[in-house]
């Protein structure tokens, strides 16, 4: 039923309106009345009814100045505005306040009741309009997210992490990435079309509380990615979940990751649950979690893996090389099957990454043509074109950035900041490691590894430098160049200035 006031200063006419229509028989319900406008103003702010039908001469607030701060407000709300008045200058300000209807008293109920029945469509009307625009805008964000996901998941998308902020924030996306784990549904091709409705219950039943985002990848395949810090409690969520898959009385396998902590591992965790899923359906056990499996297969050694990582910090191309050879003889030796080449590849891909991240010297991803990491390494047949194809990466991937920067990200960022602030003279370190989003000492450490000098003798050297060029541009006011270069006094300039020239500023400006 749609909801109506009543907002007339007549105590007699407001009984008679309510008992002359037959409101419930034609969809309708009084909701409240009020007796003059302040109090109407009041009723509706309150009630937010769909109708209001309001006298236009009325105590305290005229019934055009009630509806004007309703229109403020922002109220959804018709109005039928009731006047003894056929003065057209009151048909005007009620147009422009967009009135719905304009009816002189004495009131005809019957010509009431036709306006009342018109509104009642055209409110129907909009409700439907609004609900078809919701279901659209919200099936074009739900696409606009599920490709977002799938191409992260395949490396498609570059980031970093303020982009990936703003991404998240942008397609409300629930998951932080500061802790997660993906799973892997598939189905039958019997239950594929009923793919939407196992999701929907999934959303609407085991992972409600928001924390999980889930999407289709193929036709009889669900991804998952749960945000959890415990896998242990995503294995009792998986078992929850095989029971209620079961009563499909229909086949399934899951493939479960890893637990991961950033962003840069998606694809990794994605393709560890790939492979546990491939798995899976060798096994009597439906669900096959990535840190179960690796129990029974051949992991890199944790010094191995530190050592590349150490290498690549390095950016010792050649000992890089070596080691990644040295990494498949191993693989060969131990013939290990294809799955278990894939997932010790992808652990020295996640030491490539988190290496480099560590630096923050890769946005995600190193791969830029058309394929998925996935189907890329799907591709190959041997072990040693995984080795090449490693290599190339890993190669390509470090002479990019030695070509680009000799130092890491840190101390570039570092260095942009300084000129732009140098001026300022409450300047510091922790200034700029607040406003870099970075760990104090280690900026310190990476500027100091990457300058070889501290960051405040940076400062002072980029100060001088600028104090110089102000001299030889023909100012010579000390204390003005001082204080347009950041130093809290020119007594302190002077000194600084002397150990950097030979000469105080005064007489060094006599030599120009």
């Amino acid at each position: 039923m749609l909801q109506v006031v009543l907002i007339d200063d007549e105590y007699f006419f407001r009984n008679s309106l309510k008992r002359a229509i037959p409101w419930g028989e034609l969809g309708f319900q009084i909701i409240g009345d009020a007796n003059n406008g302040r109090d109407g103003y009041r009723l509706i702010c309150d009630k937010h009814p769909d109708i209001a039908i309001i006298d236009i001469n009325m105590p305290l607030i005229t019934g055009l100045e009630l509806i004007e701060m309703v229109r403020r407000e922002q109220i959804s709300c018709k109005c039928i505005l009731l006047t003894g008045y056929g003065d057209f200058k009151y048909a005007q300000q009620a147009i422009r306040l967009n009135v719905s209807e304009y009816i002189l008293k004495p009131v005809d109920f019957s010509l009431l009741t036709e306006s009342l029945n018109n509104l009642k469509r055209e409110i129907s009307a909009e409700r439907e309009h609004r609900f078809h625009v919701k279901a659209l805008e919200e099936h074009r964000m739900r696409y606009i997210k599920e490709h977002f996901l799938l191409d992260i998941i395949d490396g498609h998308v570059s980031f970093n992490k303020l982009q990936l902020s703003s991404y998240l924030e942008e397609l409300h996306i629930s998951i932080p990435f500061d802790s997660y784990a993906i799973s892997i549904i598939e189905l039958p091709e019997t239950l594929s079309s009923h793919t939407e409705d196992i999701q929907k219950h999934l959303e609407e039943s085991l992972y409600a509380d928001g924390k999980c985002e889930i999407f289709p990848i193929r036709r009889s395949q669900i991804c998952l990615i749960r945000e959890t810090e415990c896998l242990q409690d995503t294995k009792k969520e998986m078992d929850t979940l095989s029971k209620y898959l079961q009563q499909q009385e229909s086949s399934f396998h899951i493939g479960q990751s890893a637990l991961h902590n950033h962003a840069q591992e998606i694809i990794i965790a994605y393709r560890e649950a790939s492979v546990c899923l491939k798995n899976a359906r060798s096994f009597e056990g439906r669900v096959l979690f990535y840190d179960e499996w690796n129990l029974t297969a051949y992991r890199i050694p944790e010094a191995a893996l530190a050592e590349i990582k150490k290498l690549i910090r390095q950016r010792d191309l050649e000992n890089i090389t070596d080691g990644l050879n040295r990494c498949y003889h191993t693989f060969r030796e131990k013939k290990l099957s294809y799955d278990n080449i894939i997932f010790c590849t992808y652990e020295l891909l996640s030491a490539l990454l988190s290496a480099m991240n560590e630096q923050n010297t890769i946005n995600c991803f190193l791969f830029r043509d058309s394929r998925s990491l996935s189907d890329t390494l799907d591709s190959f047949h041997t072990c040693d074109e995984i080795r090449d194809w490693m290599i190339h990466v890993f190669t390509e991937q470090l002479k990019q950035e030695t070509h680009t920067a000799s130092a890491c990200s840190v101390t570039r960022n570092v260095r942009e900041y300084i000129l732009q602030h140098y001026n300022d003279p409450e300047l510091t370190i922790e200034d700029i490691a607040q406003n870099l989003f970075q760990n104090y000492s280690y900026l310190c450490y990476c500027f100091k590894r990457d300058e070889g000098i501290t960051i405040n003798d940076y400062i002072n050297q980029i100060r001088l430098n600028k104090a110089l060029e102000l001299f030889h541009s023909g100012v010579e006011n000390v204390s003005y160049v001082a204080e347009a270069t950041g130093f809290s006094n020119a007594g302190y300039f002077s000194r600084k200035f002397k150990k950097f020239v030979g000469l105080p500023p005064s007489e060094y400006v006599k030599t120009l």
